[in-house]
Formats: C-alpha cells, sequence, structure tokens
C-alpha cells in the first residue's frame, strides 16, 4: 500500500475511535507513532492528540510532534506544551523545539525555566540551546531575537557562550535597570569568557555581591588570566568590610591570582579562631599559593592540629601536601587516632585520599606510629583493594577511629580517589 494510502487509513481509524474506551489512548498512541513516516493528514492527528487527557499521552503526542518539525504549519505553537502543568509533557516540548529550524525555538523552549525543572528539563534545554546555536546566535547579535525574560538569555549564554558571547554580556549589564539576579549570573559567564579588563569591570561591580564573587572565584580557578590594573587593594579593601562569603571568595581570588601582598593578611584571618570558619579554612588555602615553601611550612603546620575540622582538612588539602606529603600524613594520622566520629575522620583523611601517593603515605605514617587495631570489615577491605594500594588495606586495622569503622564511612573517604 502506498504511505498516503497508509496515512490516510490511520488517520480516518484514529477519527472513529471512542474516546471513551479504555484502549483509546494505547490505539491513538500506535497510530501517531507510525503516522511521522506516512504523509498523514496531520492536522486531524493533532487535533486527536489534543483530545488526551492523561499528561502520558500529551507527552508522548509533543514527541511526535517534534519529529514532525518539518511538516508542521506553526511548530511554535509547542509553546502551549511548554507551560503544561505537568514536567514530563514540558521536557518532551523542549526535546521536540530543539527540532525547530526557527530562531524563536530556542526562545520558547526556554519557556519551561518559568515553571519549576528538574535536571532533566536543565538538561534539555542545555543541549537544544547547544543544537539551535547556529540558527539563534546570529538572529541575537543582529537583533531579530528577543528572549522573553533576561533569565532565558543568561541561561542560554551560560551553556553555549564563548568569547563572542562577551559583547552581548557587556550591553546586558550597562542597562541600569537590571534585575539583580540576572546581572549576577551575567557576571559569573563574563567572568568565565571575557578578557582581562571584564575581570576588573567585574570584580568592581562583586565586592558586595557574594554570589558574584563566588562565581568570580570559581571562573578564576578555571583560567590562566588575572584582571587588569591593580586587583590587590579592590581585594584588601573587601577582606577589611566585607561579609564572610564576599571574604572568603576574596581570599580564593587571592590565591589564584597570586595577589602576594595580601599573604600576611591571608595567615592572620587563617589563625584567628574568631572568625568564621569558612574565612579562615580559605585564607589556610590561599597560602599554599602566596607565601615560599618555609614560609607557608612553618604558618601551616599548627594548622593541621587546628580544632576546626574545616580549617585543618584545608591547610591539609590546599598547601602542606603539595609541600610535604609525608609530613601532611603524620599530621593527618595524628587528627584521625583522636576523631571523635567518621565525619571528622573524613575531613583529616580526604585531603591525602585526593593526592597522588596520598594513600601510601597514610598508610606508612600509621605503620610507624600505630593505635590500637581493629580489624576492618571485608567491605573495607574490598574497597582499599578497589583503591590499588595494599599499603593501605593493610593498615586499615591500625587507622581506626573511636569506635568501629562502616562502610559507608570507608566509601565516602574513597570517593575522591575511587573517581580519579
Amino acid at each position: 500500500m502506498e504511505s498516503a494510502a497508509v496515512g490516510d487509513a490511520l488517520s480516518a481509524w484514529v477519527a472513529q475511535l471512542d474516546s471513551a474506551d479504555p484502549g483509546y489512548e494505547h490505539c491513538s498512541d500506535e497510530a501517531l507513532g507510525t503516522l511521522p513516516g506516512t504523509s498523514a493528514s496531520i492536522p486531524n492527528c493533532r487535533k486527536t492528540a489534543r483530545r488526551r487527557g492523561s499528561c502520558s499521552a500529551r507527552a508522548f503526542a509533543v514527541r511526535i510532534a517534534g519529529r514532525w518539525a518539518d511538516r508542521l504549519g506553526d511548530p511554535l505553537a509547542l509553546e502551549k506544551a511548554v507551560a503544561d502543568p505537568h514536567p514530563r509533557v514540558r521536557l518532551e516540548a523542549v526535546v521536540a523545539l530543539s527540532y525547530v529550524a526557527d530562531p524563536q525555538a530556542v526562545a520558547v523552549a526556554l519557556r519551561a525555566l518559568d515553571q519549576p525543572a528538574d535536571r532533566f528539563t536543565i538538561a534539555a534545554l542545555t543541549q537544544a540551546s547547544h543544537a539551535l546555536k547556529p540558527i539563534w546566535w546570529p538572529a541575537l547579535t543582529s537583533g531579530a531575537l528577543r528572549f522573553a525574560d533576561p533569565r532565558h538569555l543568561a541561561f542560554a549564554l551560560e551553556k553555549t557562550s564563548g568569547k563572542e558571547a562577551a559583547a552581548t554580556l557587556r550591553e546586558l549589564l550597562a542597562d541600569p535597570a537590571i534585575d539583580p539576579g540576572v546581572e549576577t549570573t551575567l557576571l559569573g559567564i563574563l567572568a568565565s569568557v571575557g578578557n582581562a579588563d571584564d575581570l576588573a569591570a567585574v570584580l568592581a561591580r562583586s565586592a558586595e555581591n557574594p554570589d558574584a564573587m563566588e562565581a568570580l572565584a570559581e571562573a578564576a580557578a578555571l583560567r590562566d588570566l588575572v584582571p587588569a590594573g591593580e586587583f590587590g587593594k579592590p581585594l584588601a579593601a573587601i577582606l577589611a568590610s566585607g561579609g564572610d562569603r564576599e571574604r572568603a571568595a576574596a581570599l580564593r581570588l587571592a590565591a589564584w591570582w597570586r595577589a602576594e601582598s595580601l599573604a600576611d593578611r591571608a595567615a592572620a584571618l587563617a589563625t584567628d579562631r574568631g572568625e568564621a570558619s569558612a574565612v579562615r579554612a580559605a585564607a589556610a588555602a590561599a597560602l599554599g599559593h602566596l607565601r615560599g615553601k618555609a614560609a607557608v611550612y612553618a604558618a601551616l603546620e599548627p594548622l593541621c592540629a587546628d580544632p576546626d575540622a574545616l580549617v585543618r582538612s584545608a591547610a591539609l588539602a590546599y598547601a602542606l601536601c603539595a609541600i610535604d606529603l609525608l609530613r601532611a600524613a603524620e599530621l593527618a594520622g595524628e587528627a584521625l587516632r583522636s576523631a571523635p566520629d567518621e565525619a571528622a575522620a573524613a575531613f583529616c583523611s580526604t585531603p591525602l585520599l585526593g593526592r597522588q601517593g596520598g594513600l601510601d603515605a597514610l598508610a606508612a605514617s600509621s605503620a610507624r606510629r600505630p593505635s590500637i587495631p581493629l580489624p576492618p570489615p571485608a567491605s573495607a577491605r574490598s574497597s582499599a583493594r578497589r583503591l590499588h594500594s595494599a599499603a593501605l588495606e593493610k593498615a586499615l586495622g591500625g587507622m581506626a577511629v573511636r569506635g568501629r569503622y562502616r562502610d559507608s564511612g570507608i566509601q565516602r573517604g574513597a570517593g575522591p580517589v575511587a573517581d580519579q
């Protein structure tokens, strides 16, 4: 039978189905799944699909519409499905719109962000933004494309932007009426794609914005680029008067940008037990980047026994491990023996587990100064074997914290290494 005849027959069959019949949706789904391979009468089938009430039926109909994207008279009509009350239907609408070769398709798809979006919808929006970028980016830069909400554009730029997006970001940030939330997002994106002048501008606008400061610090960790001009003074001003989150981020920036003029200030913050844990930990981590080996060693060794677990972990992980792995292992072993619970033990051991050779160094330290041995369960020995460290497996019994080793605790500690 010819394709056209098959399509017409299926359309006619769907049209005469009784929507009250329990098998209606199943039969309709079978027909809809077959029709894209024919020259079917699409409007009739779309009308049938719209009559169906369940979310699974609507989602399937939207999926088929995506397959028909090149044959639909108005594929952007899927915007109704993007606003559907059920997340599965919205997800299918986003995927379907990724097949629509129209600059407006990405703007319509991103309206799914107006409702709560789970990780599946976020992933679909990311893929749609990438797939459609050759279509929507030229329209955006020419002024032909406008997004209903600046947050939608911020999402697309964040997921797909390269250096060519910097000019658009500068233009958006120049708006004096920009929404504060949008501004924070755009500042973070500009920090990840902009030039040295852009970094200086982002720093200047982020001094009292903890979210923007943290986004700038995250970007700095991934880029070998420092701001244009003098950036030590702005960071010093934040350390002097900023909130805890701003100061912690400023310390991370000082480390990545090698602002050595702030080394003394970082040392003072790291040892000040009146400061917030996050600030002290960031200061301890920064010291490894701001001072020479001897000076760092002298400053950090006392911190490896600090009562604050976060500070102790930062001193071990971000600085001392890079200078003297064996000494760091000895200090971590001493802390392990006095750790009151598994959570505290993880803060002591995880910095070593994340370093090449750290497992063997920790095991060697334990062998030299064993505590009361407690035989680990078989599952713990198995975890050690999976980490490819016979030395650690042998020494596990001598590194027990108060109480018993639990496999869940070992798995948490082994996670950073097992992932490598």
